[in-house]
């Protein structure tokens, strides 16, 4: 029996030593393979912190165009004191708004009709500019189809009249 048991013992023993040796060859084939991720990860890292400098510079640039259009803006509005100037000089007592405004009343300028259910309409201030006394730039739509138009007006009596031109 004391021949059996060493046997037994060896053997389980052998056993013990293959799994030890399988699990310490796994564990450098993971070490090794973490290395190597840790390259990949490494290198990726490097390429997003390049694309974060290079969206950083972008964002610079984009505040600095930002700021030159407000700049130009400012310098376009300063036209809107002319305009009410020339303005008051026909009799008009309204703000440049009230143009605006009146202009948003009057879908039927418009040379198109709707399309698919919509109704077109002046329907952003935003996007109606008053360029001079006498003409306005201004954005229609109908939900599905868009356009610009320039517009004629002249003010008498109060009284708003509107045409086409183009």
């Amino acid at each position: 029996m004391k021949n059996k048991e060493r046997i037994f013992y060896a053997l389980m023993f052998m056993v013990l030593i293959m799994v030890f040796y399988f699990k310490r060859m796994e564990f450098i084939d993971l070490i090794a393979s973490s290395g190597e991720k840790n390259l990949e990860l490494t290198n990726e890292n490097k390429r997003l912190e390049e694309l974060n400098l290079e969206n950083m510079m972008a964002i610079e640039n984009l505040k600095n165009e930002v700021e030159n259009l407000k700049e130009d803006l400012e310098a376009y509005r300063g036209f809107d004191d002319a305009i009410l100037s020339n303005l008051k000089v026909k009799g008009f007592t309204g703000d440049l708004e009230d143009i605006v405004l009146d202009l948003q009343s009057r879908s039927e300028l418009i040379p198109f009709d709707g399309v698919l259910g919509g109704t077109m309409g002046f329907y952003s201030d935003k996007h109606i500019q008053v360029l001079t006394d006498k003409w306005v730039l201004a954005y229609f739509e109908d939900g599905h189809i868009f356009g610009f138009i320039l517009l004629e007006y002249d003010i008498k009596d109060g009284e708003i009249t509107w045409k086409v031109i183009d």
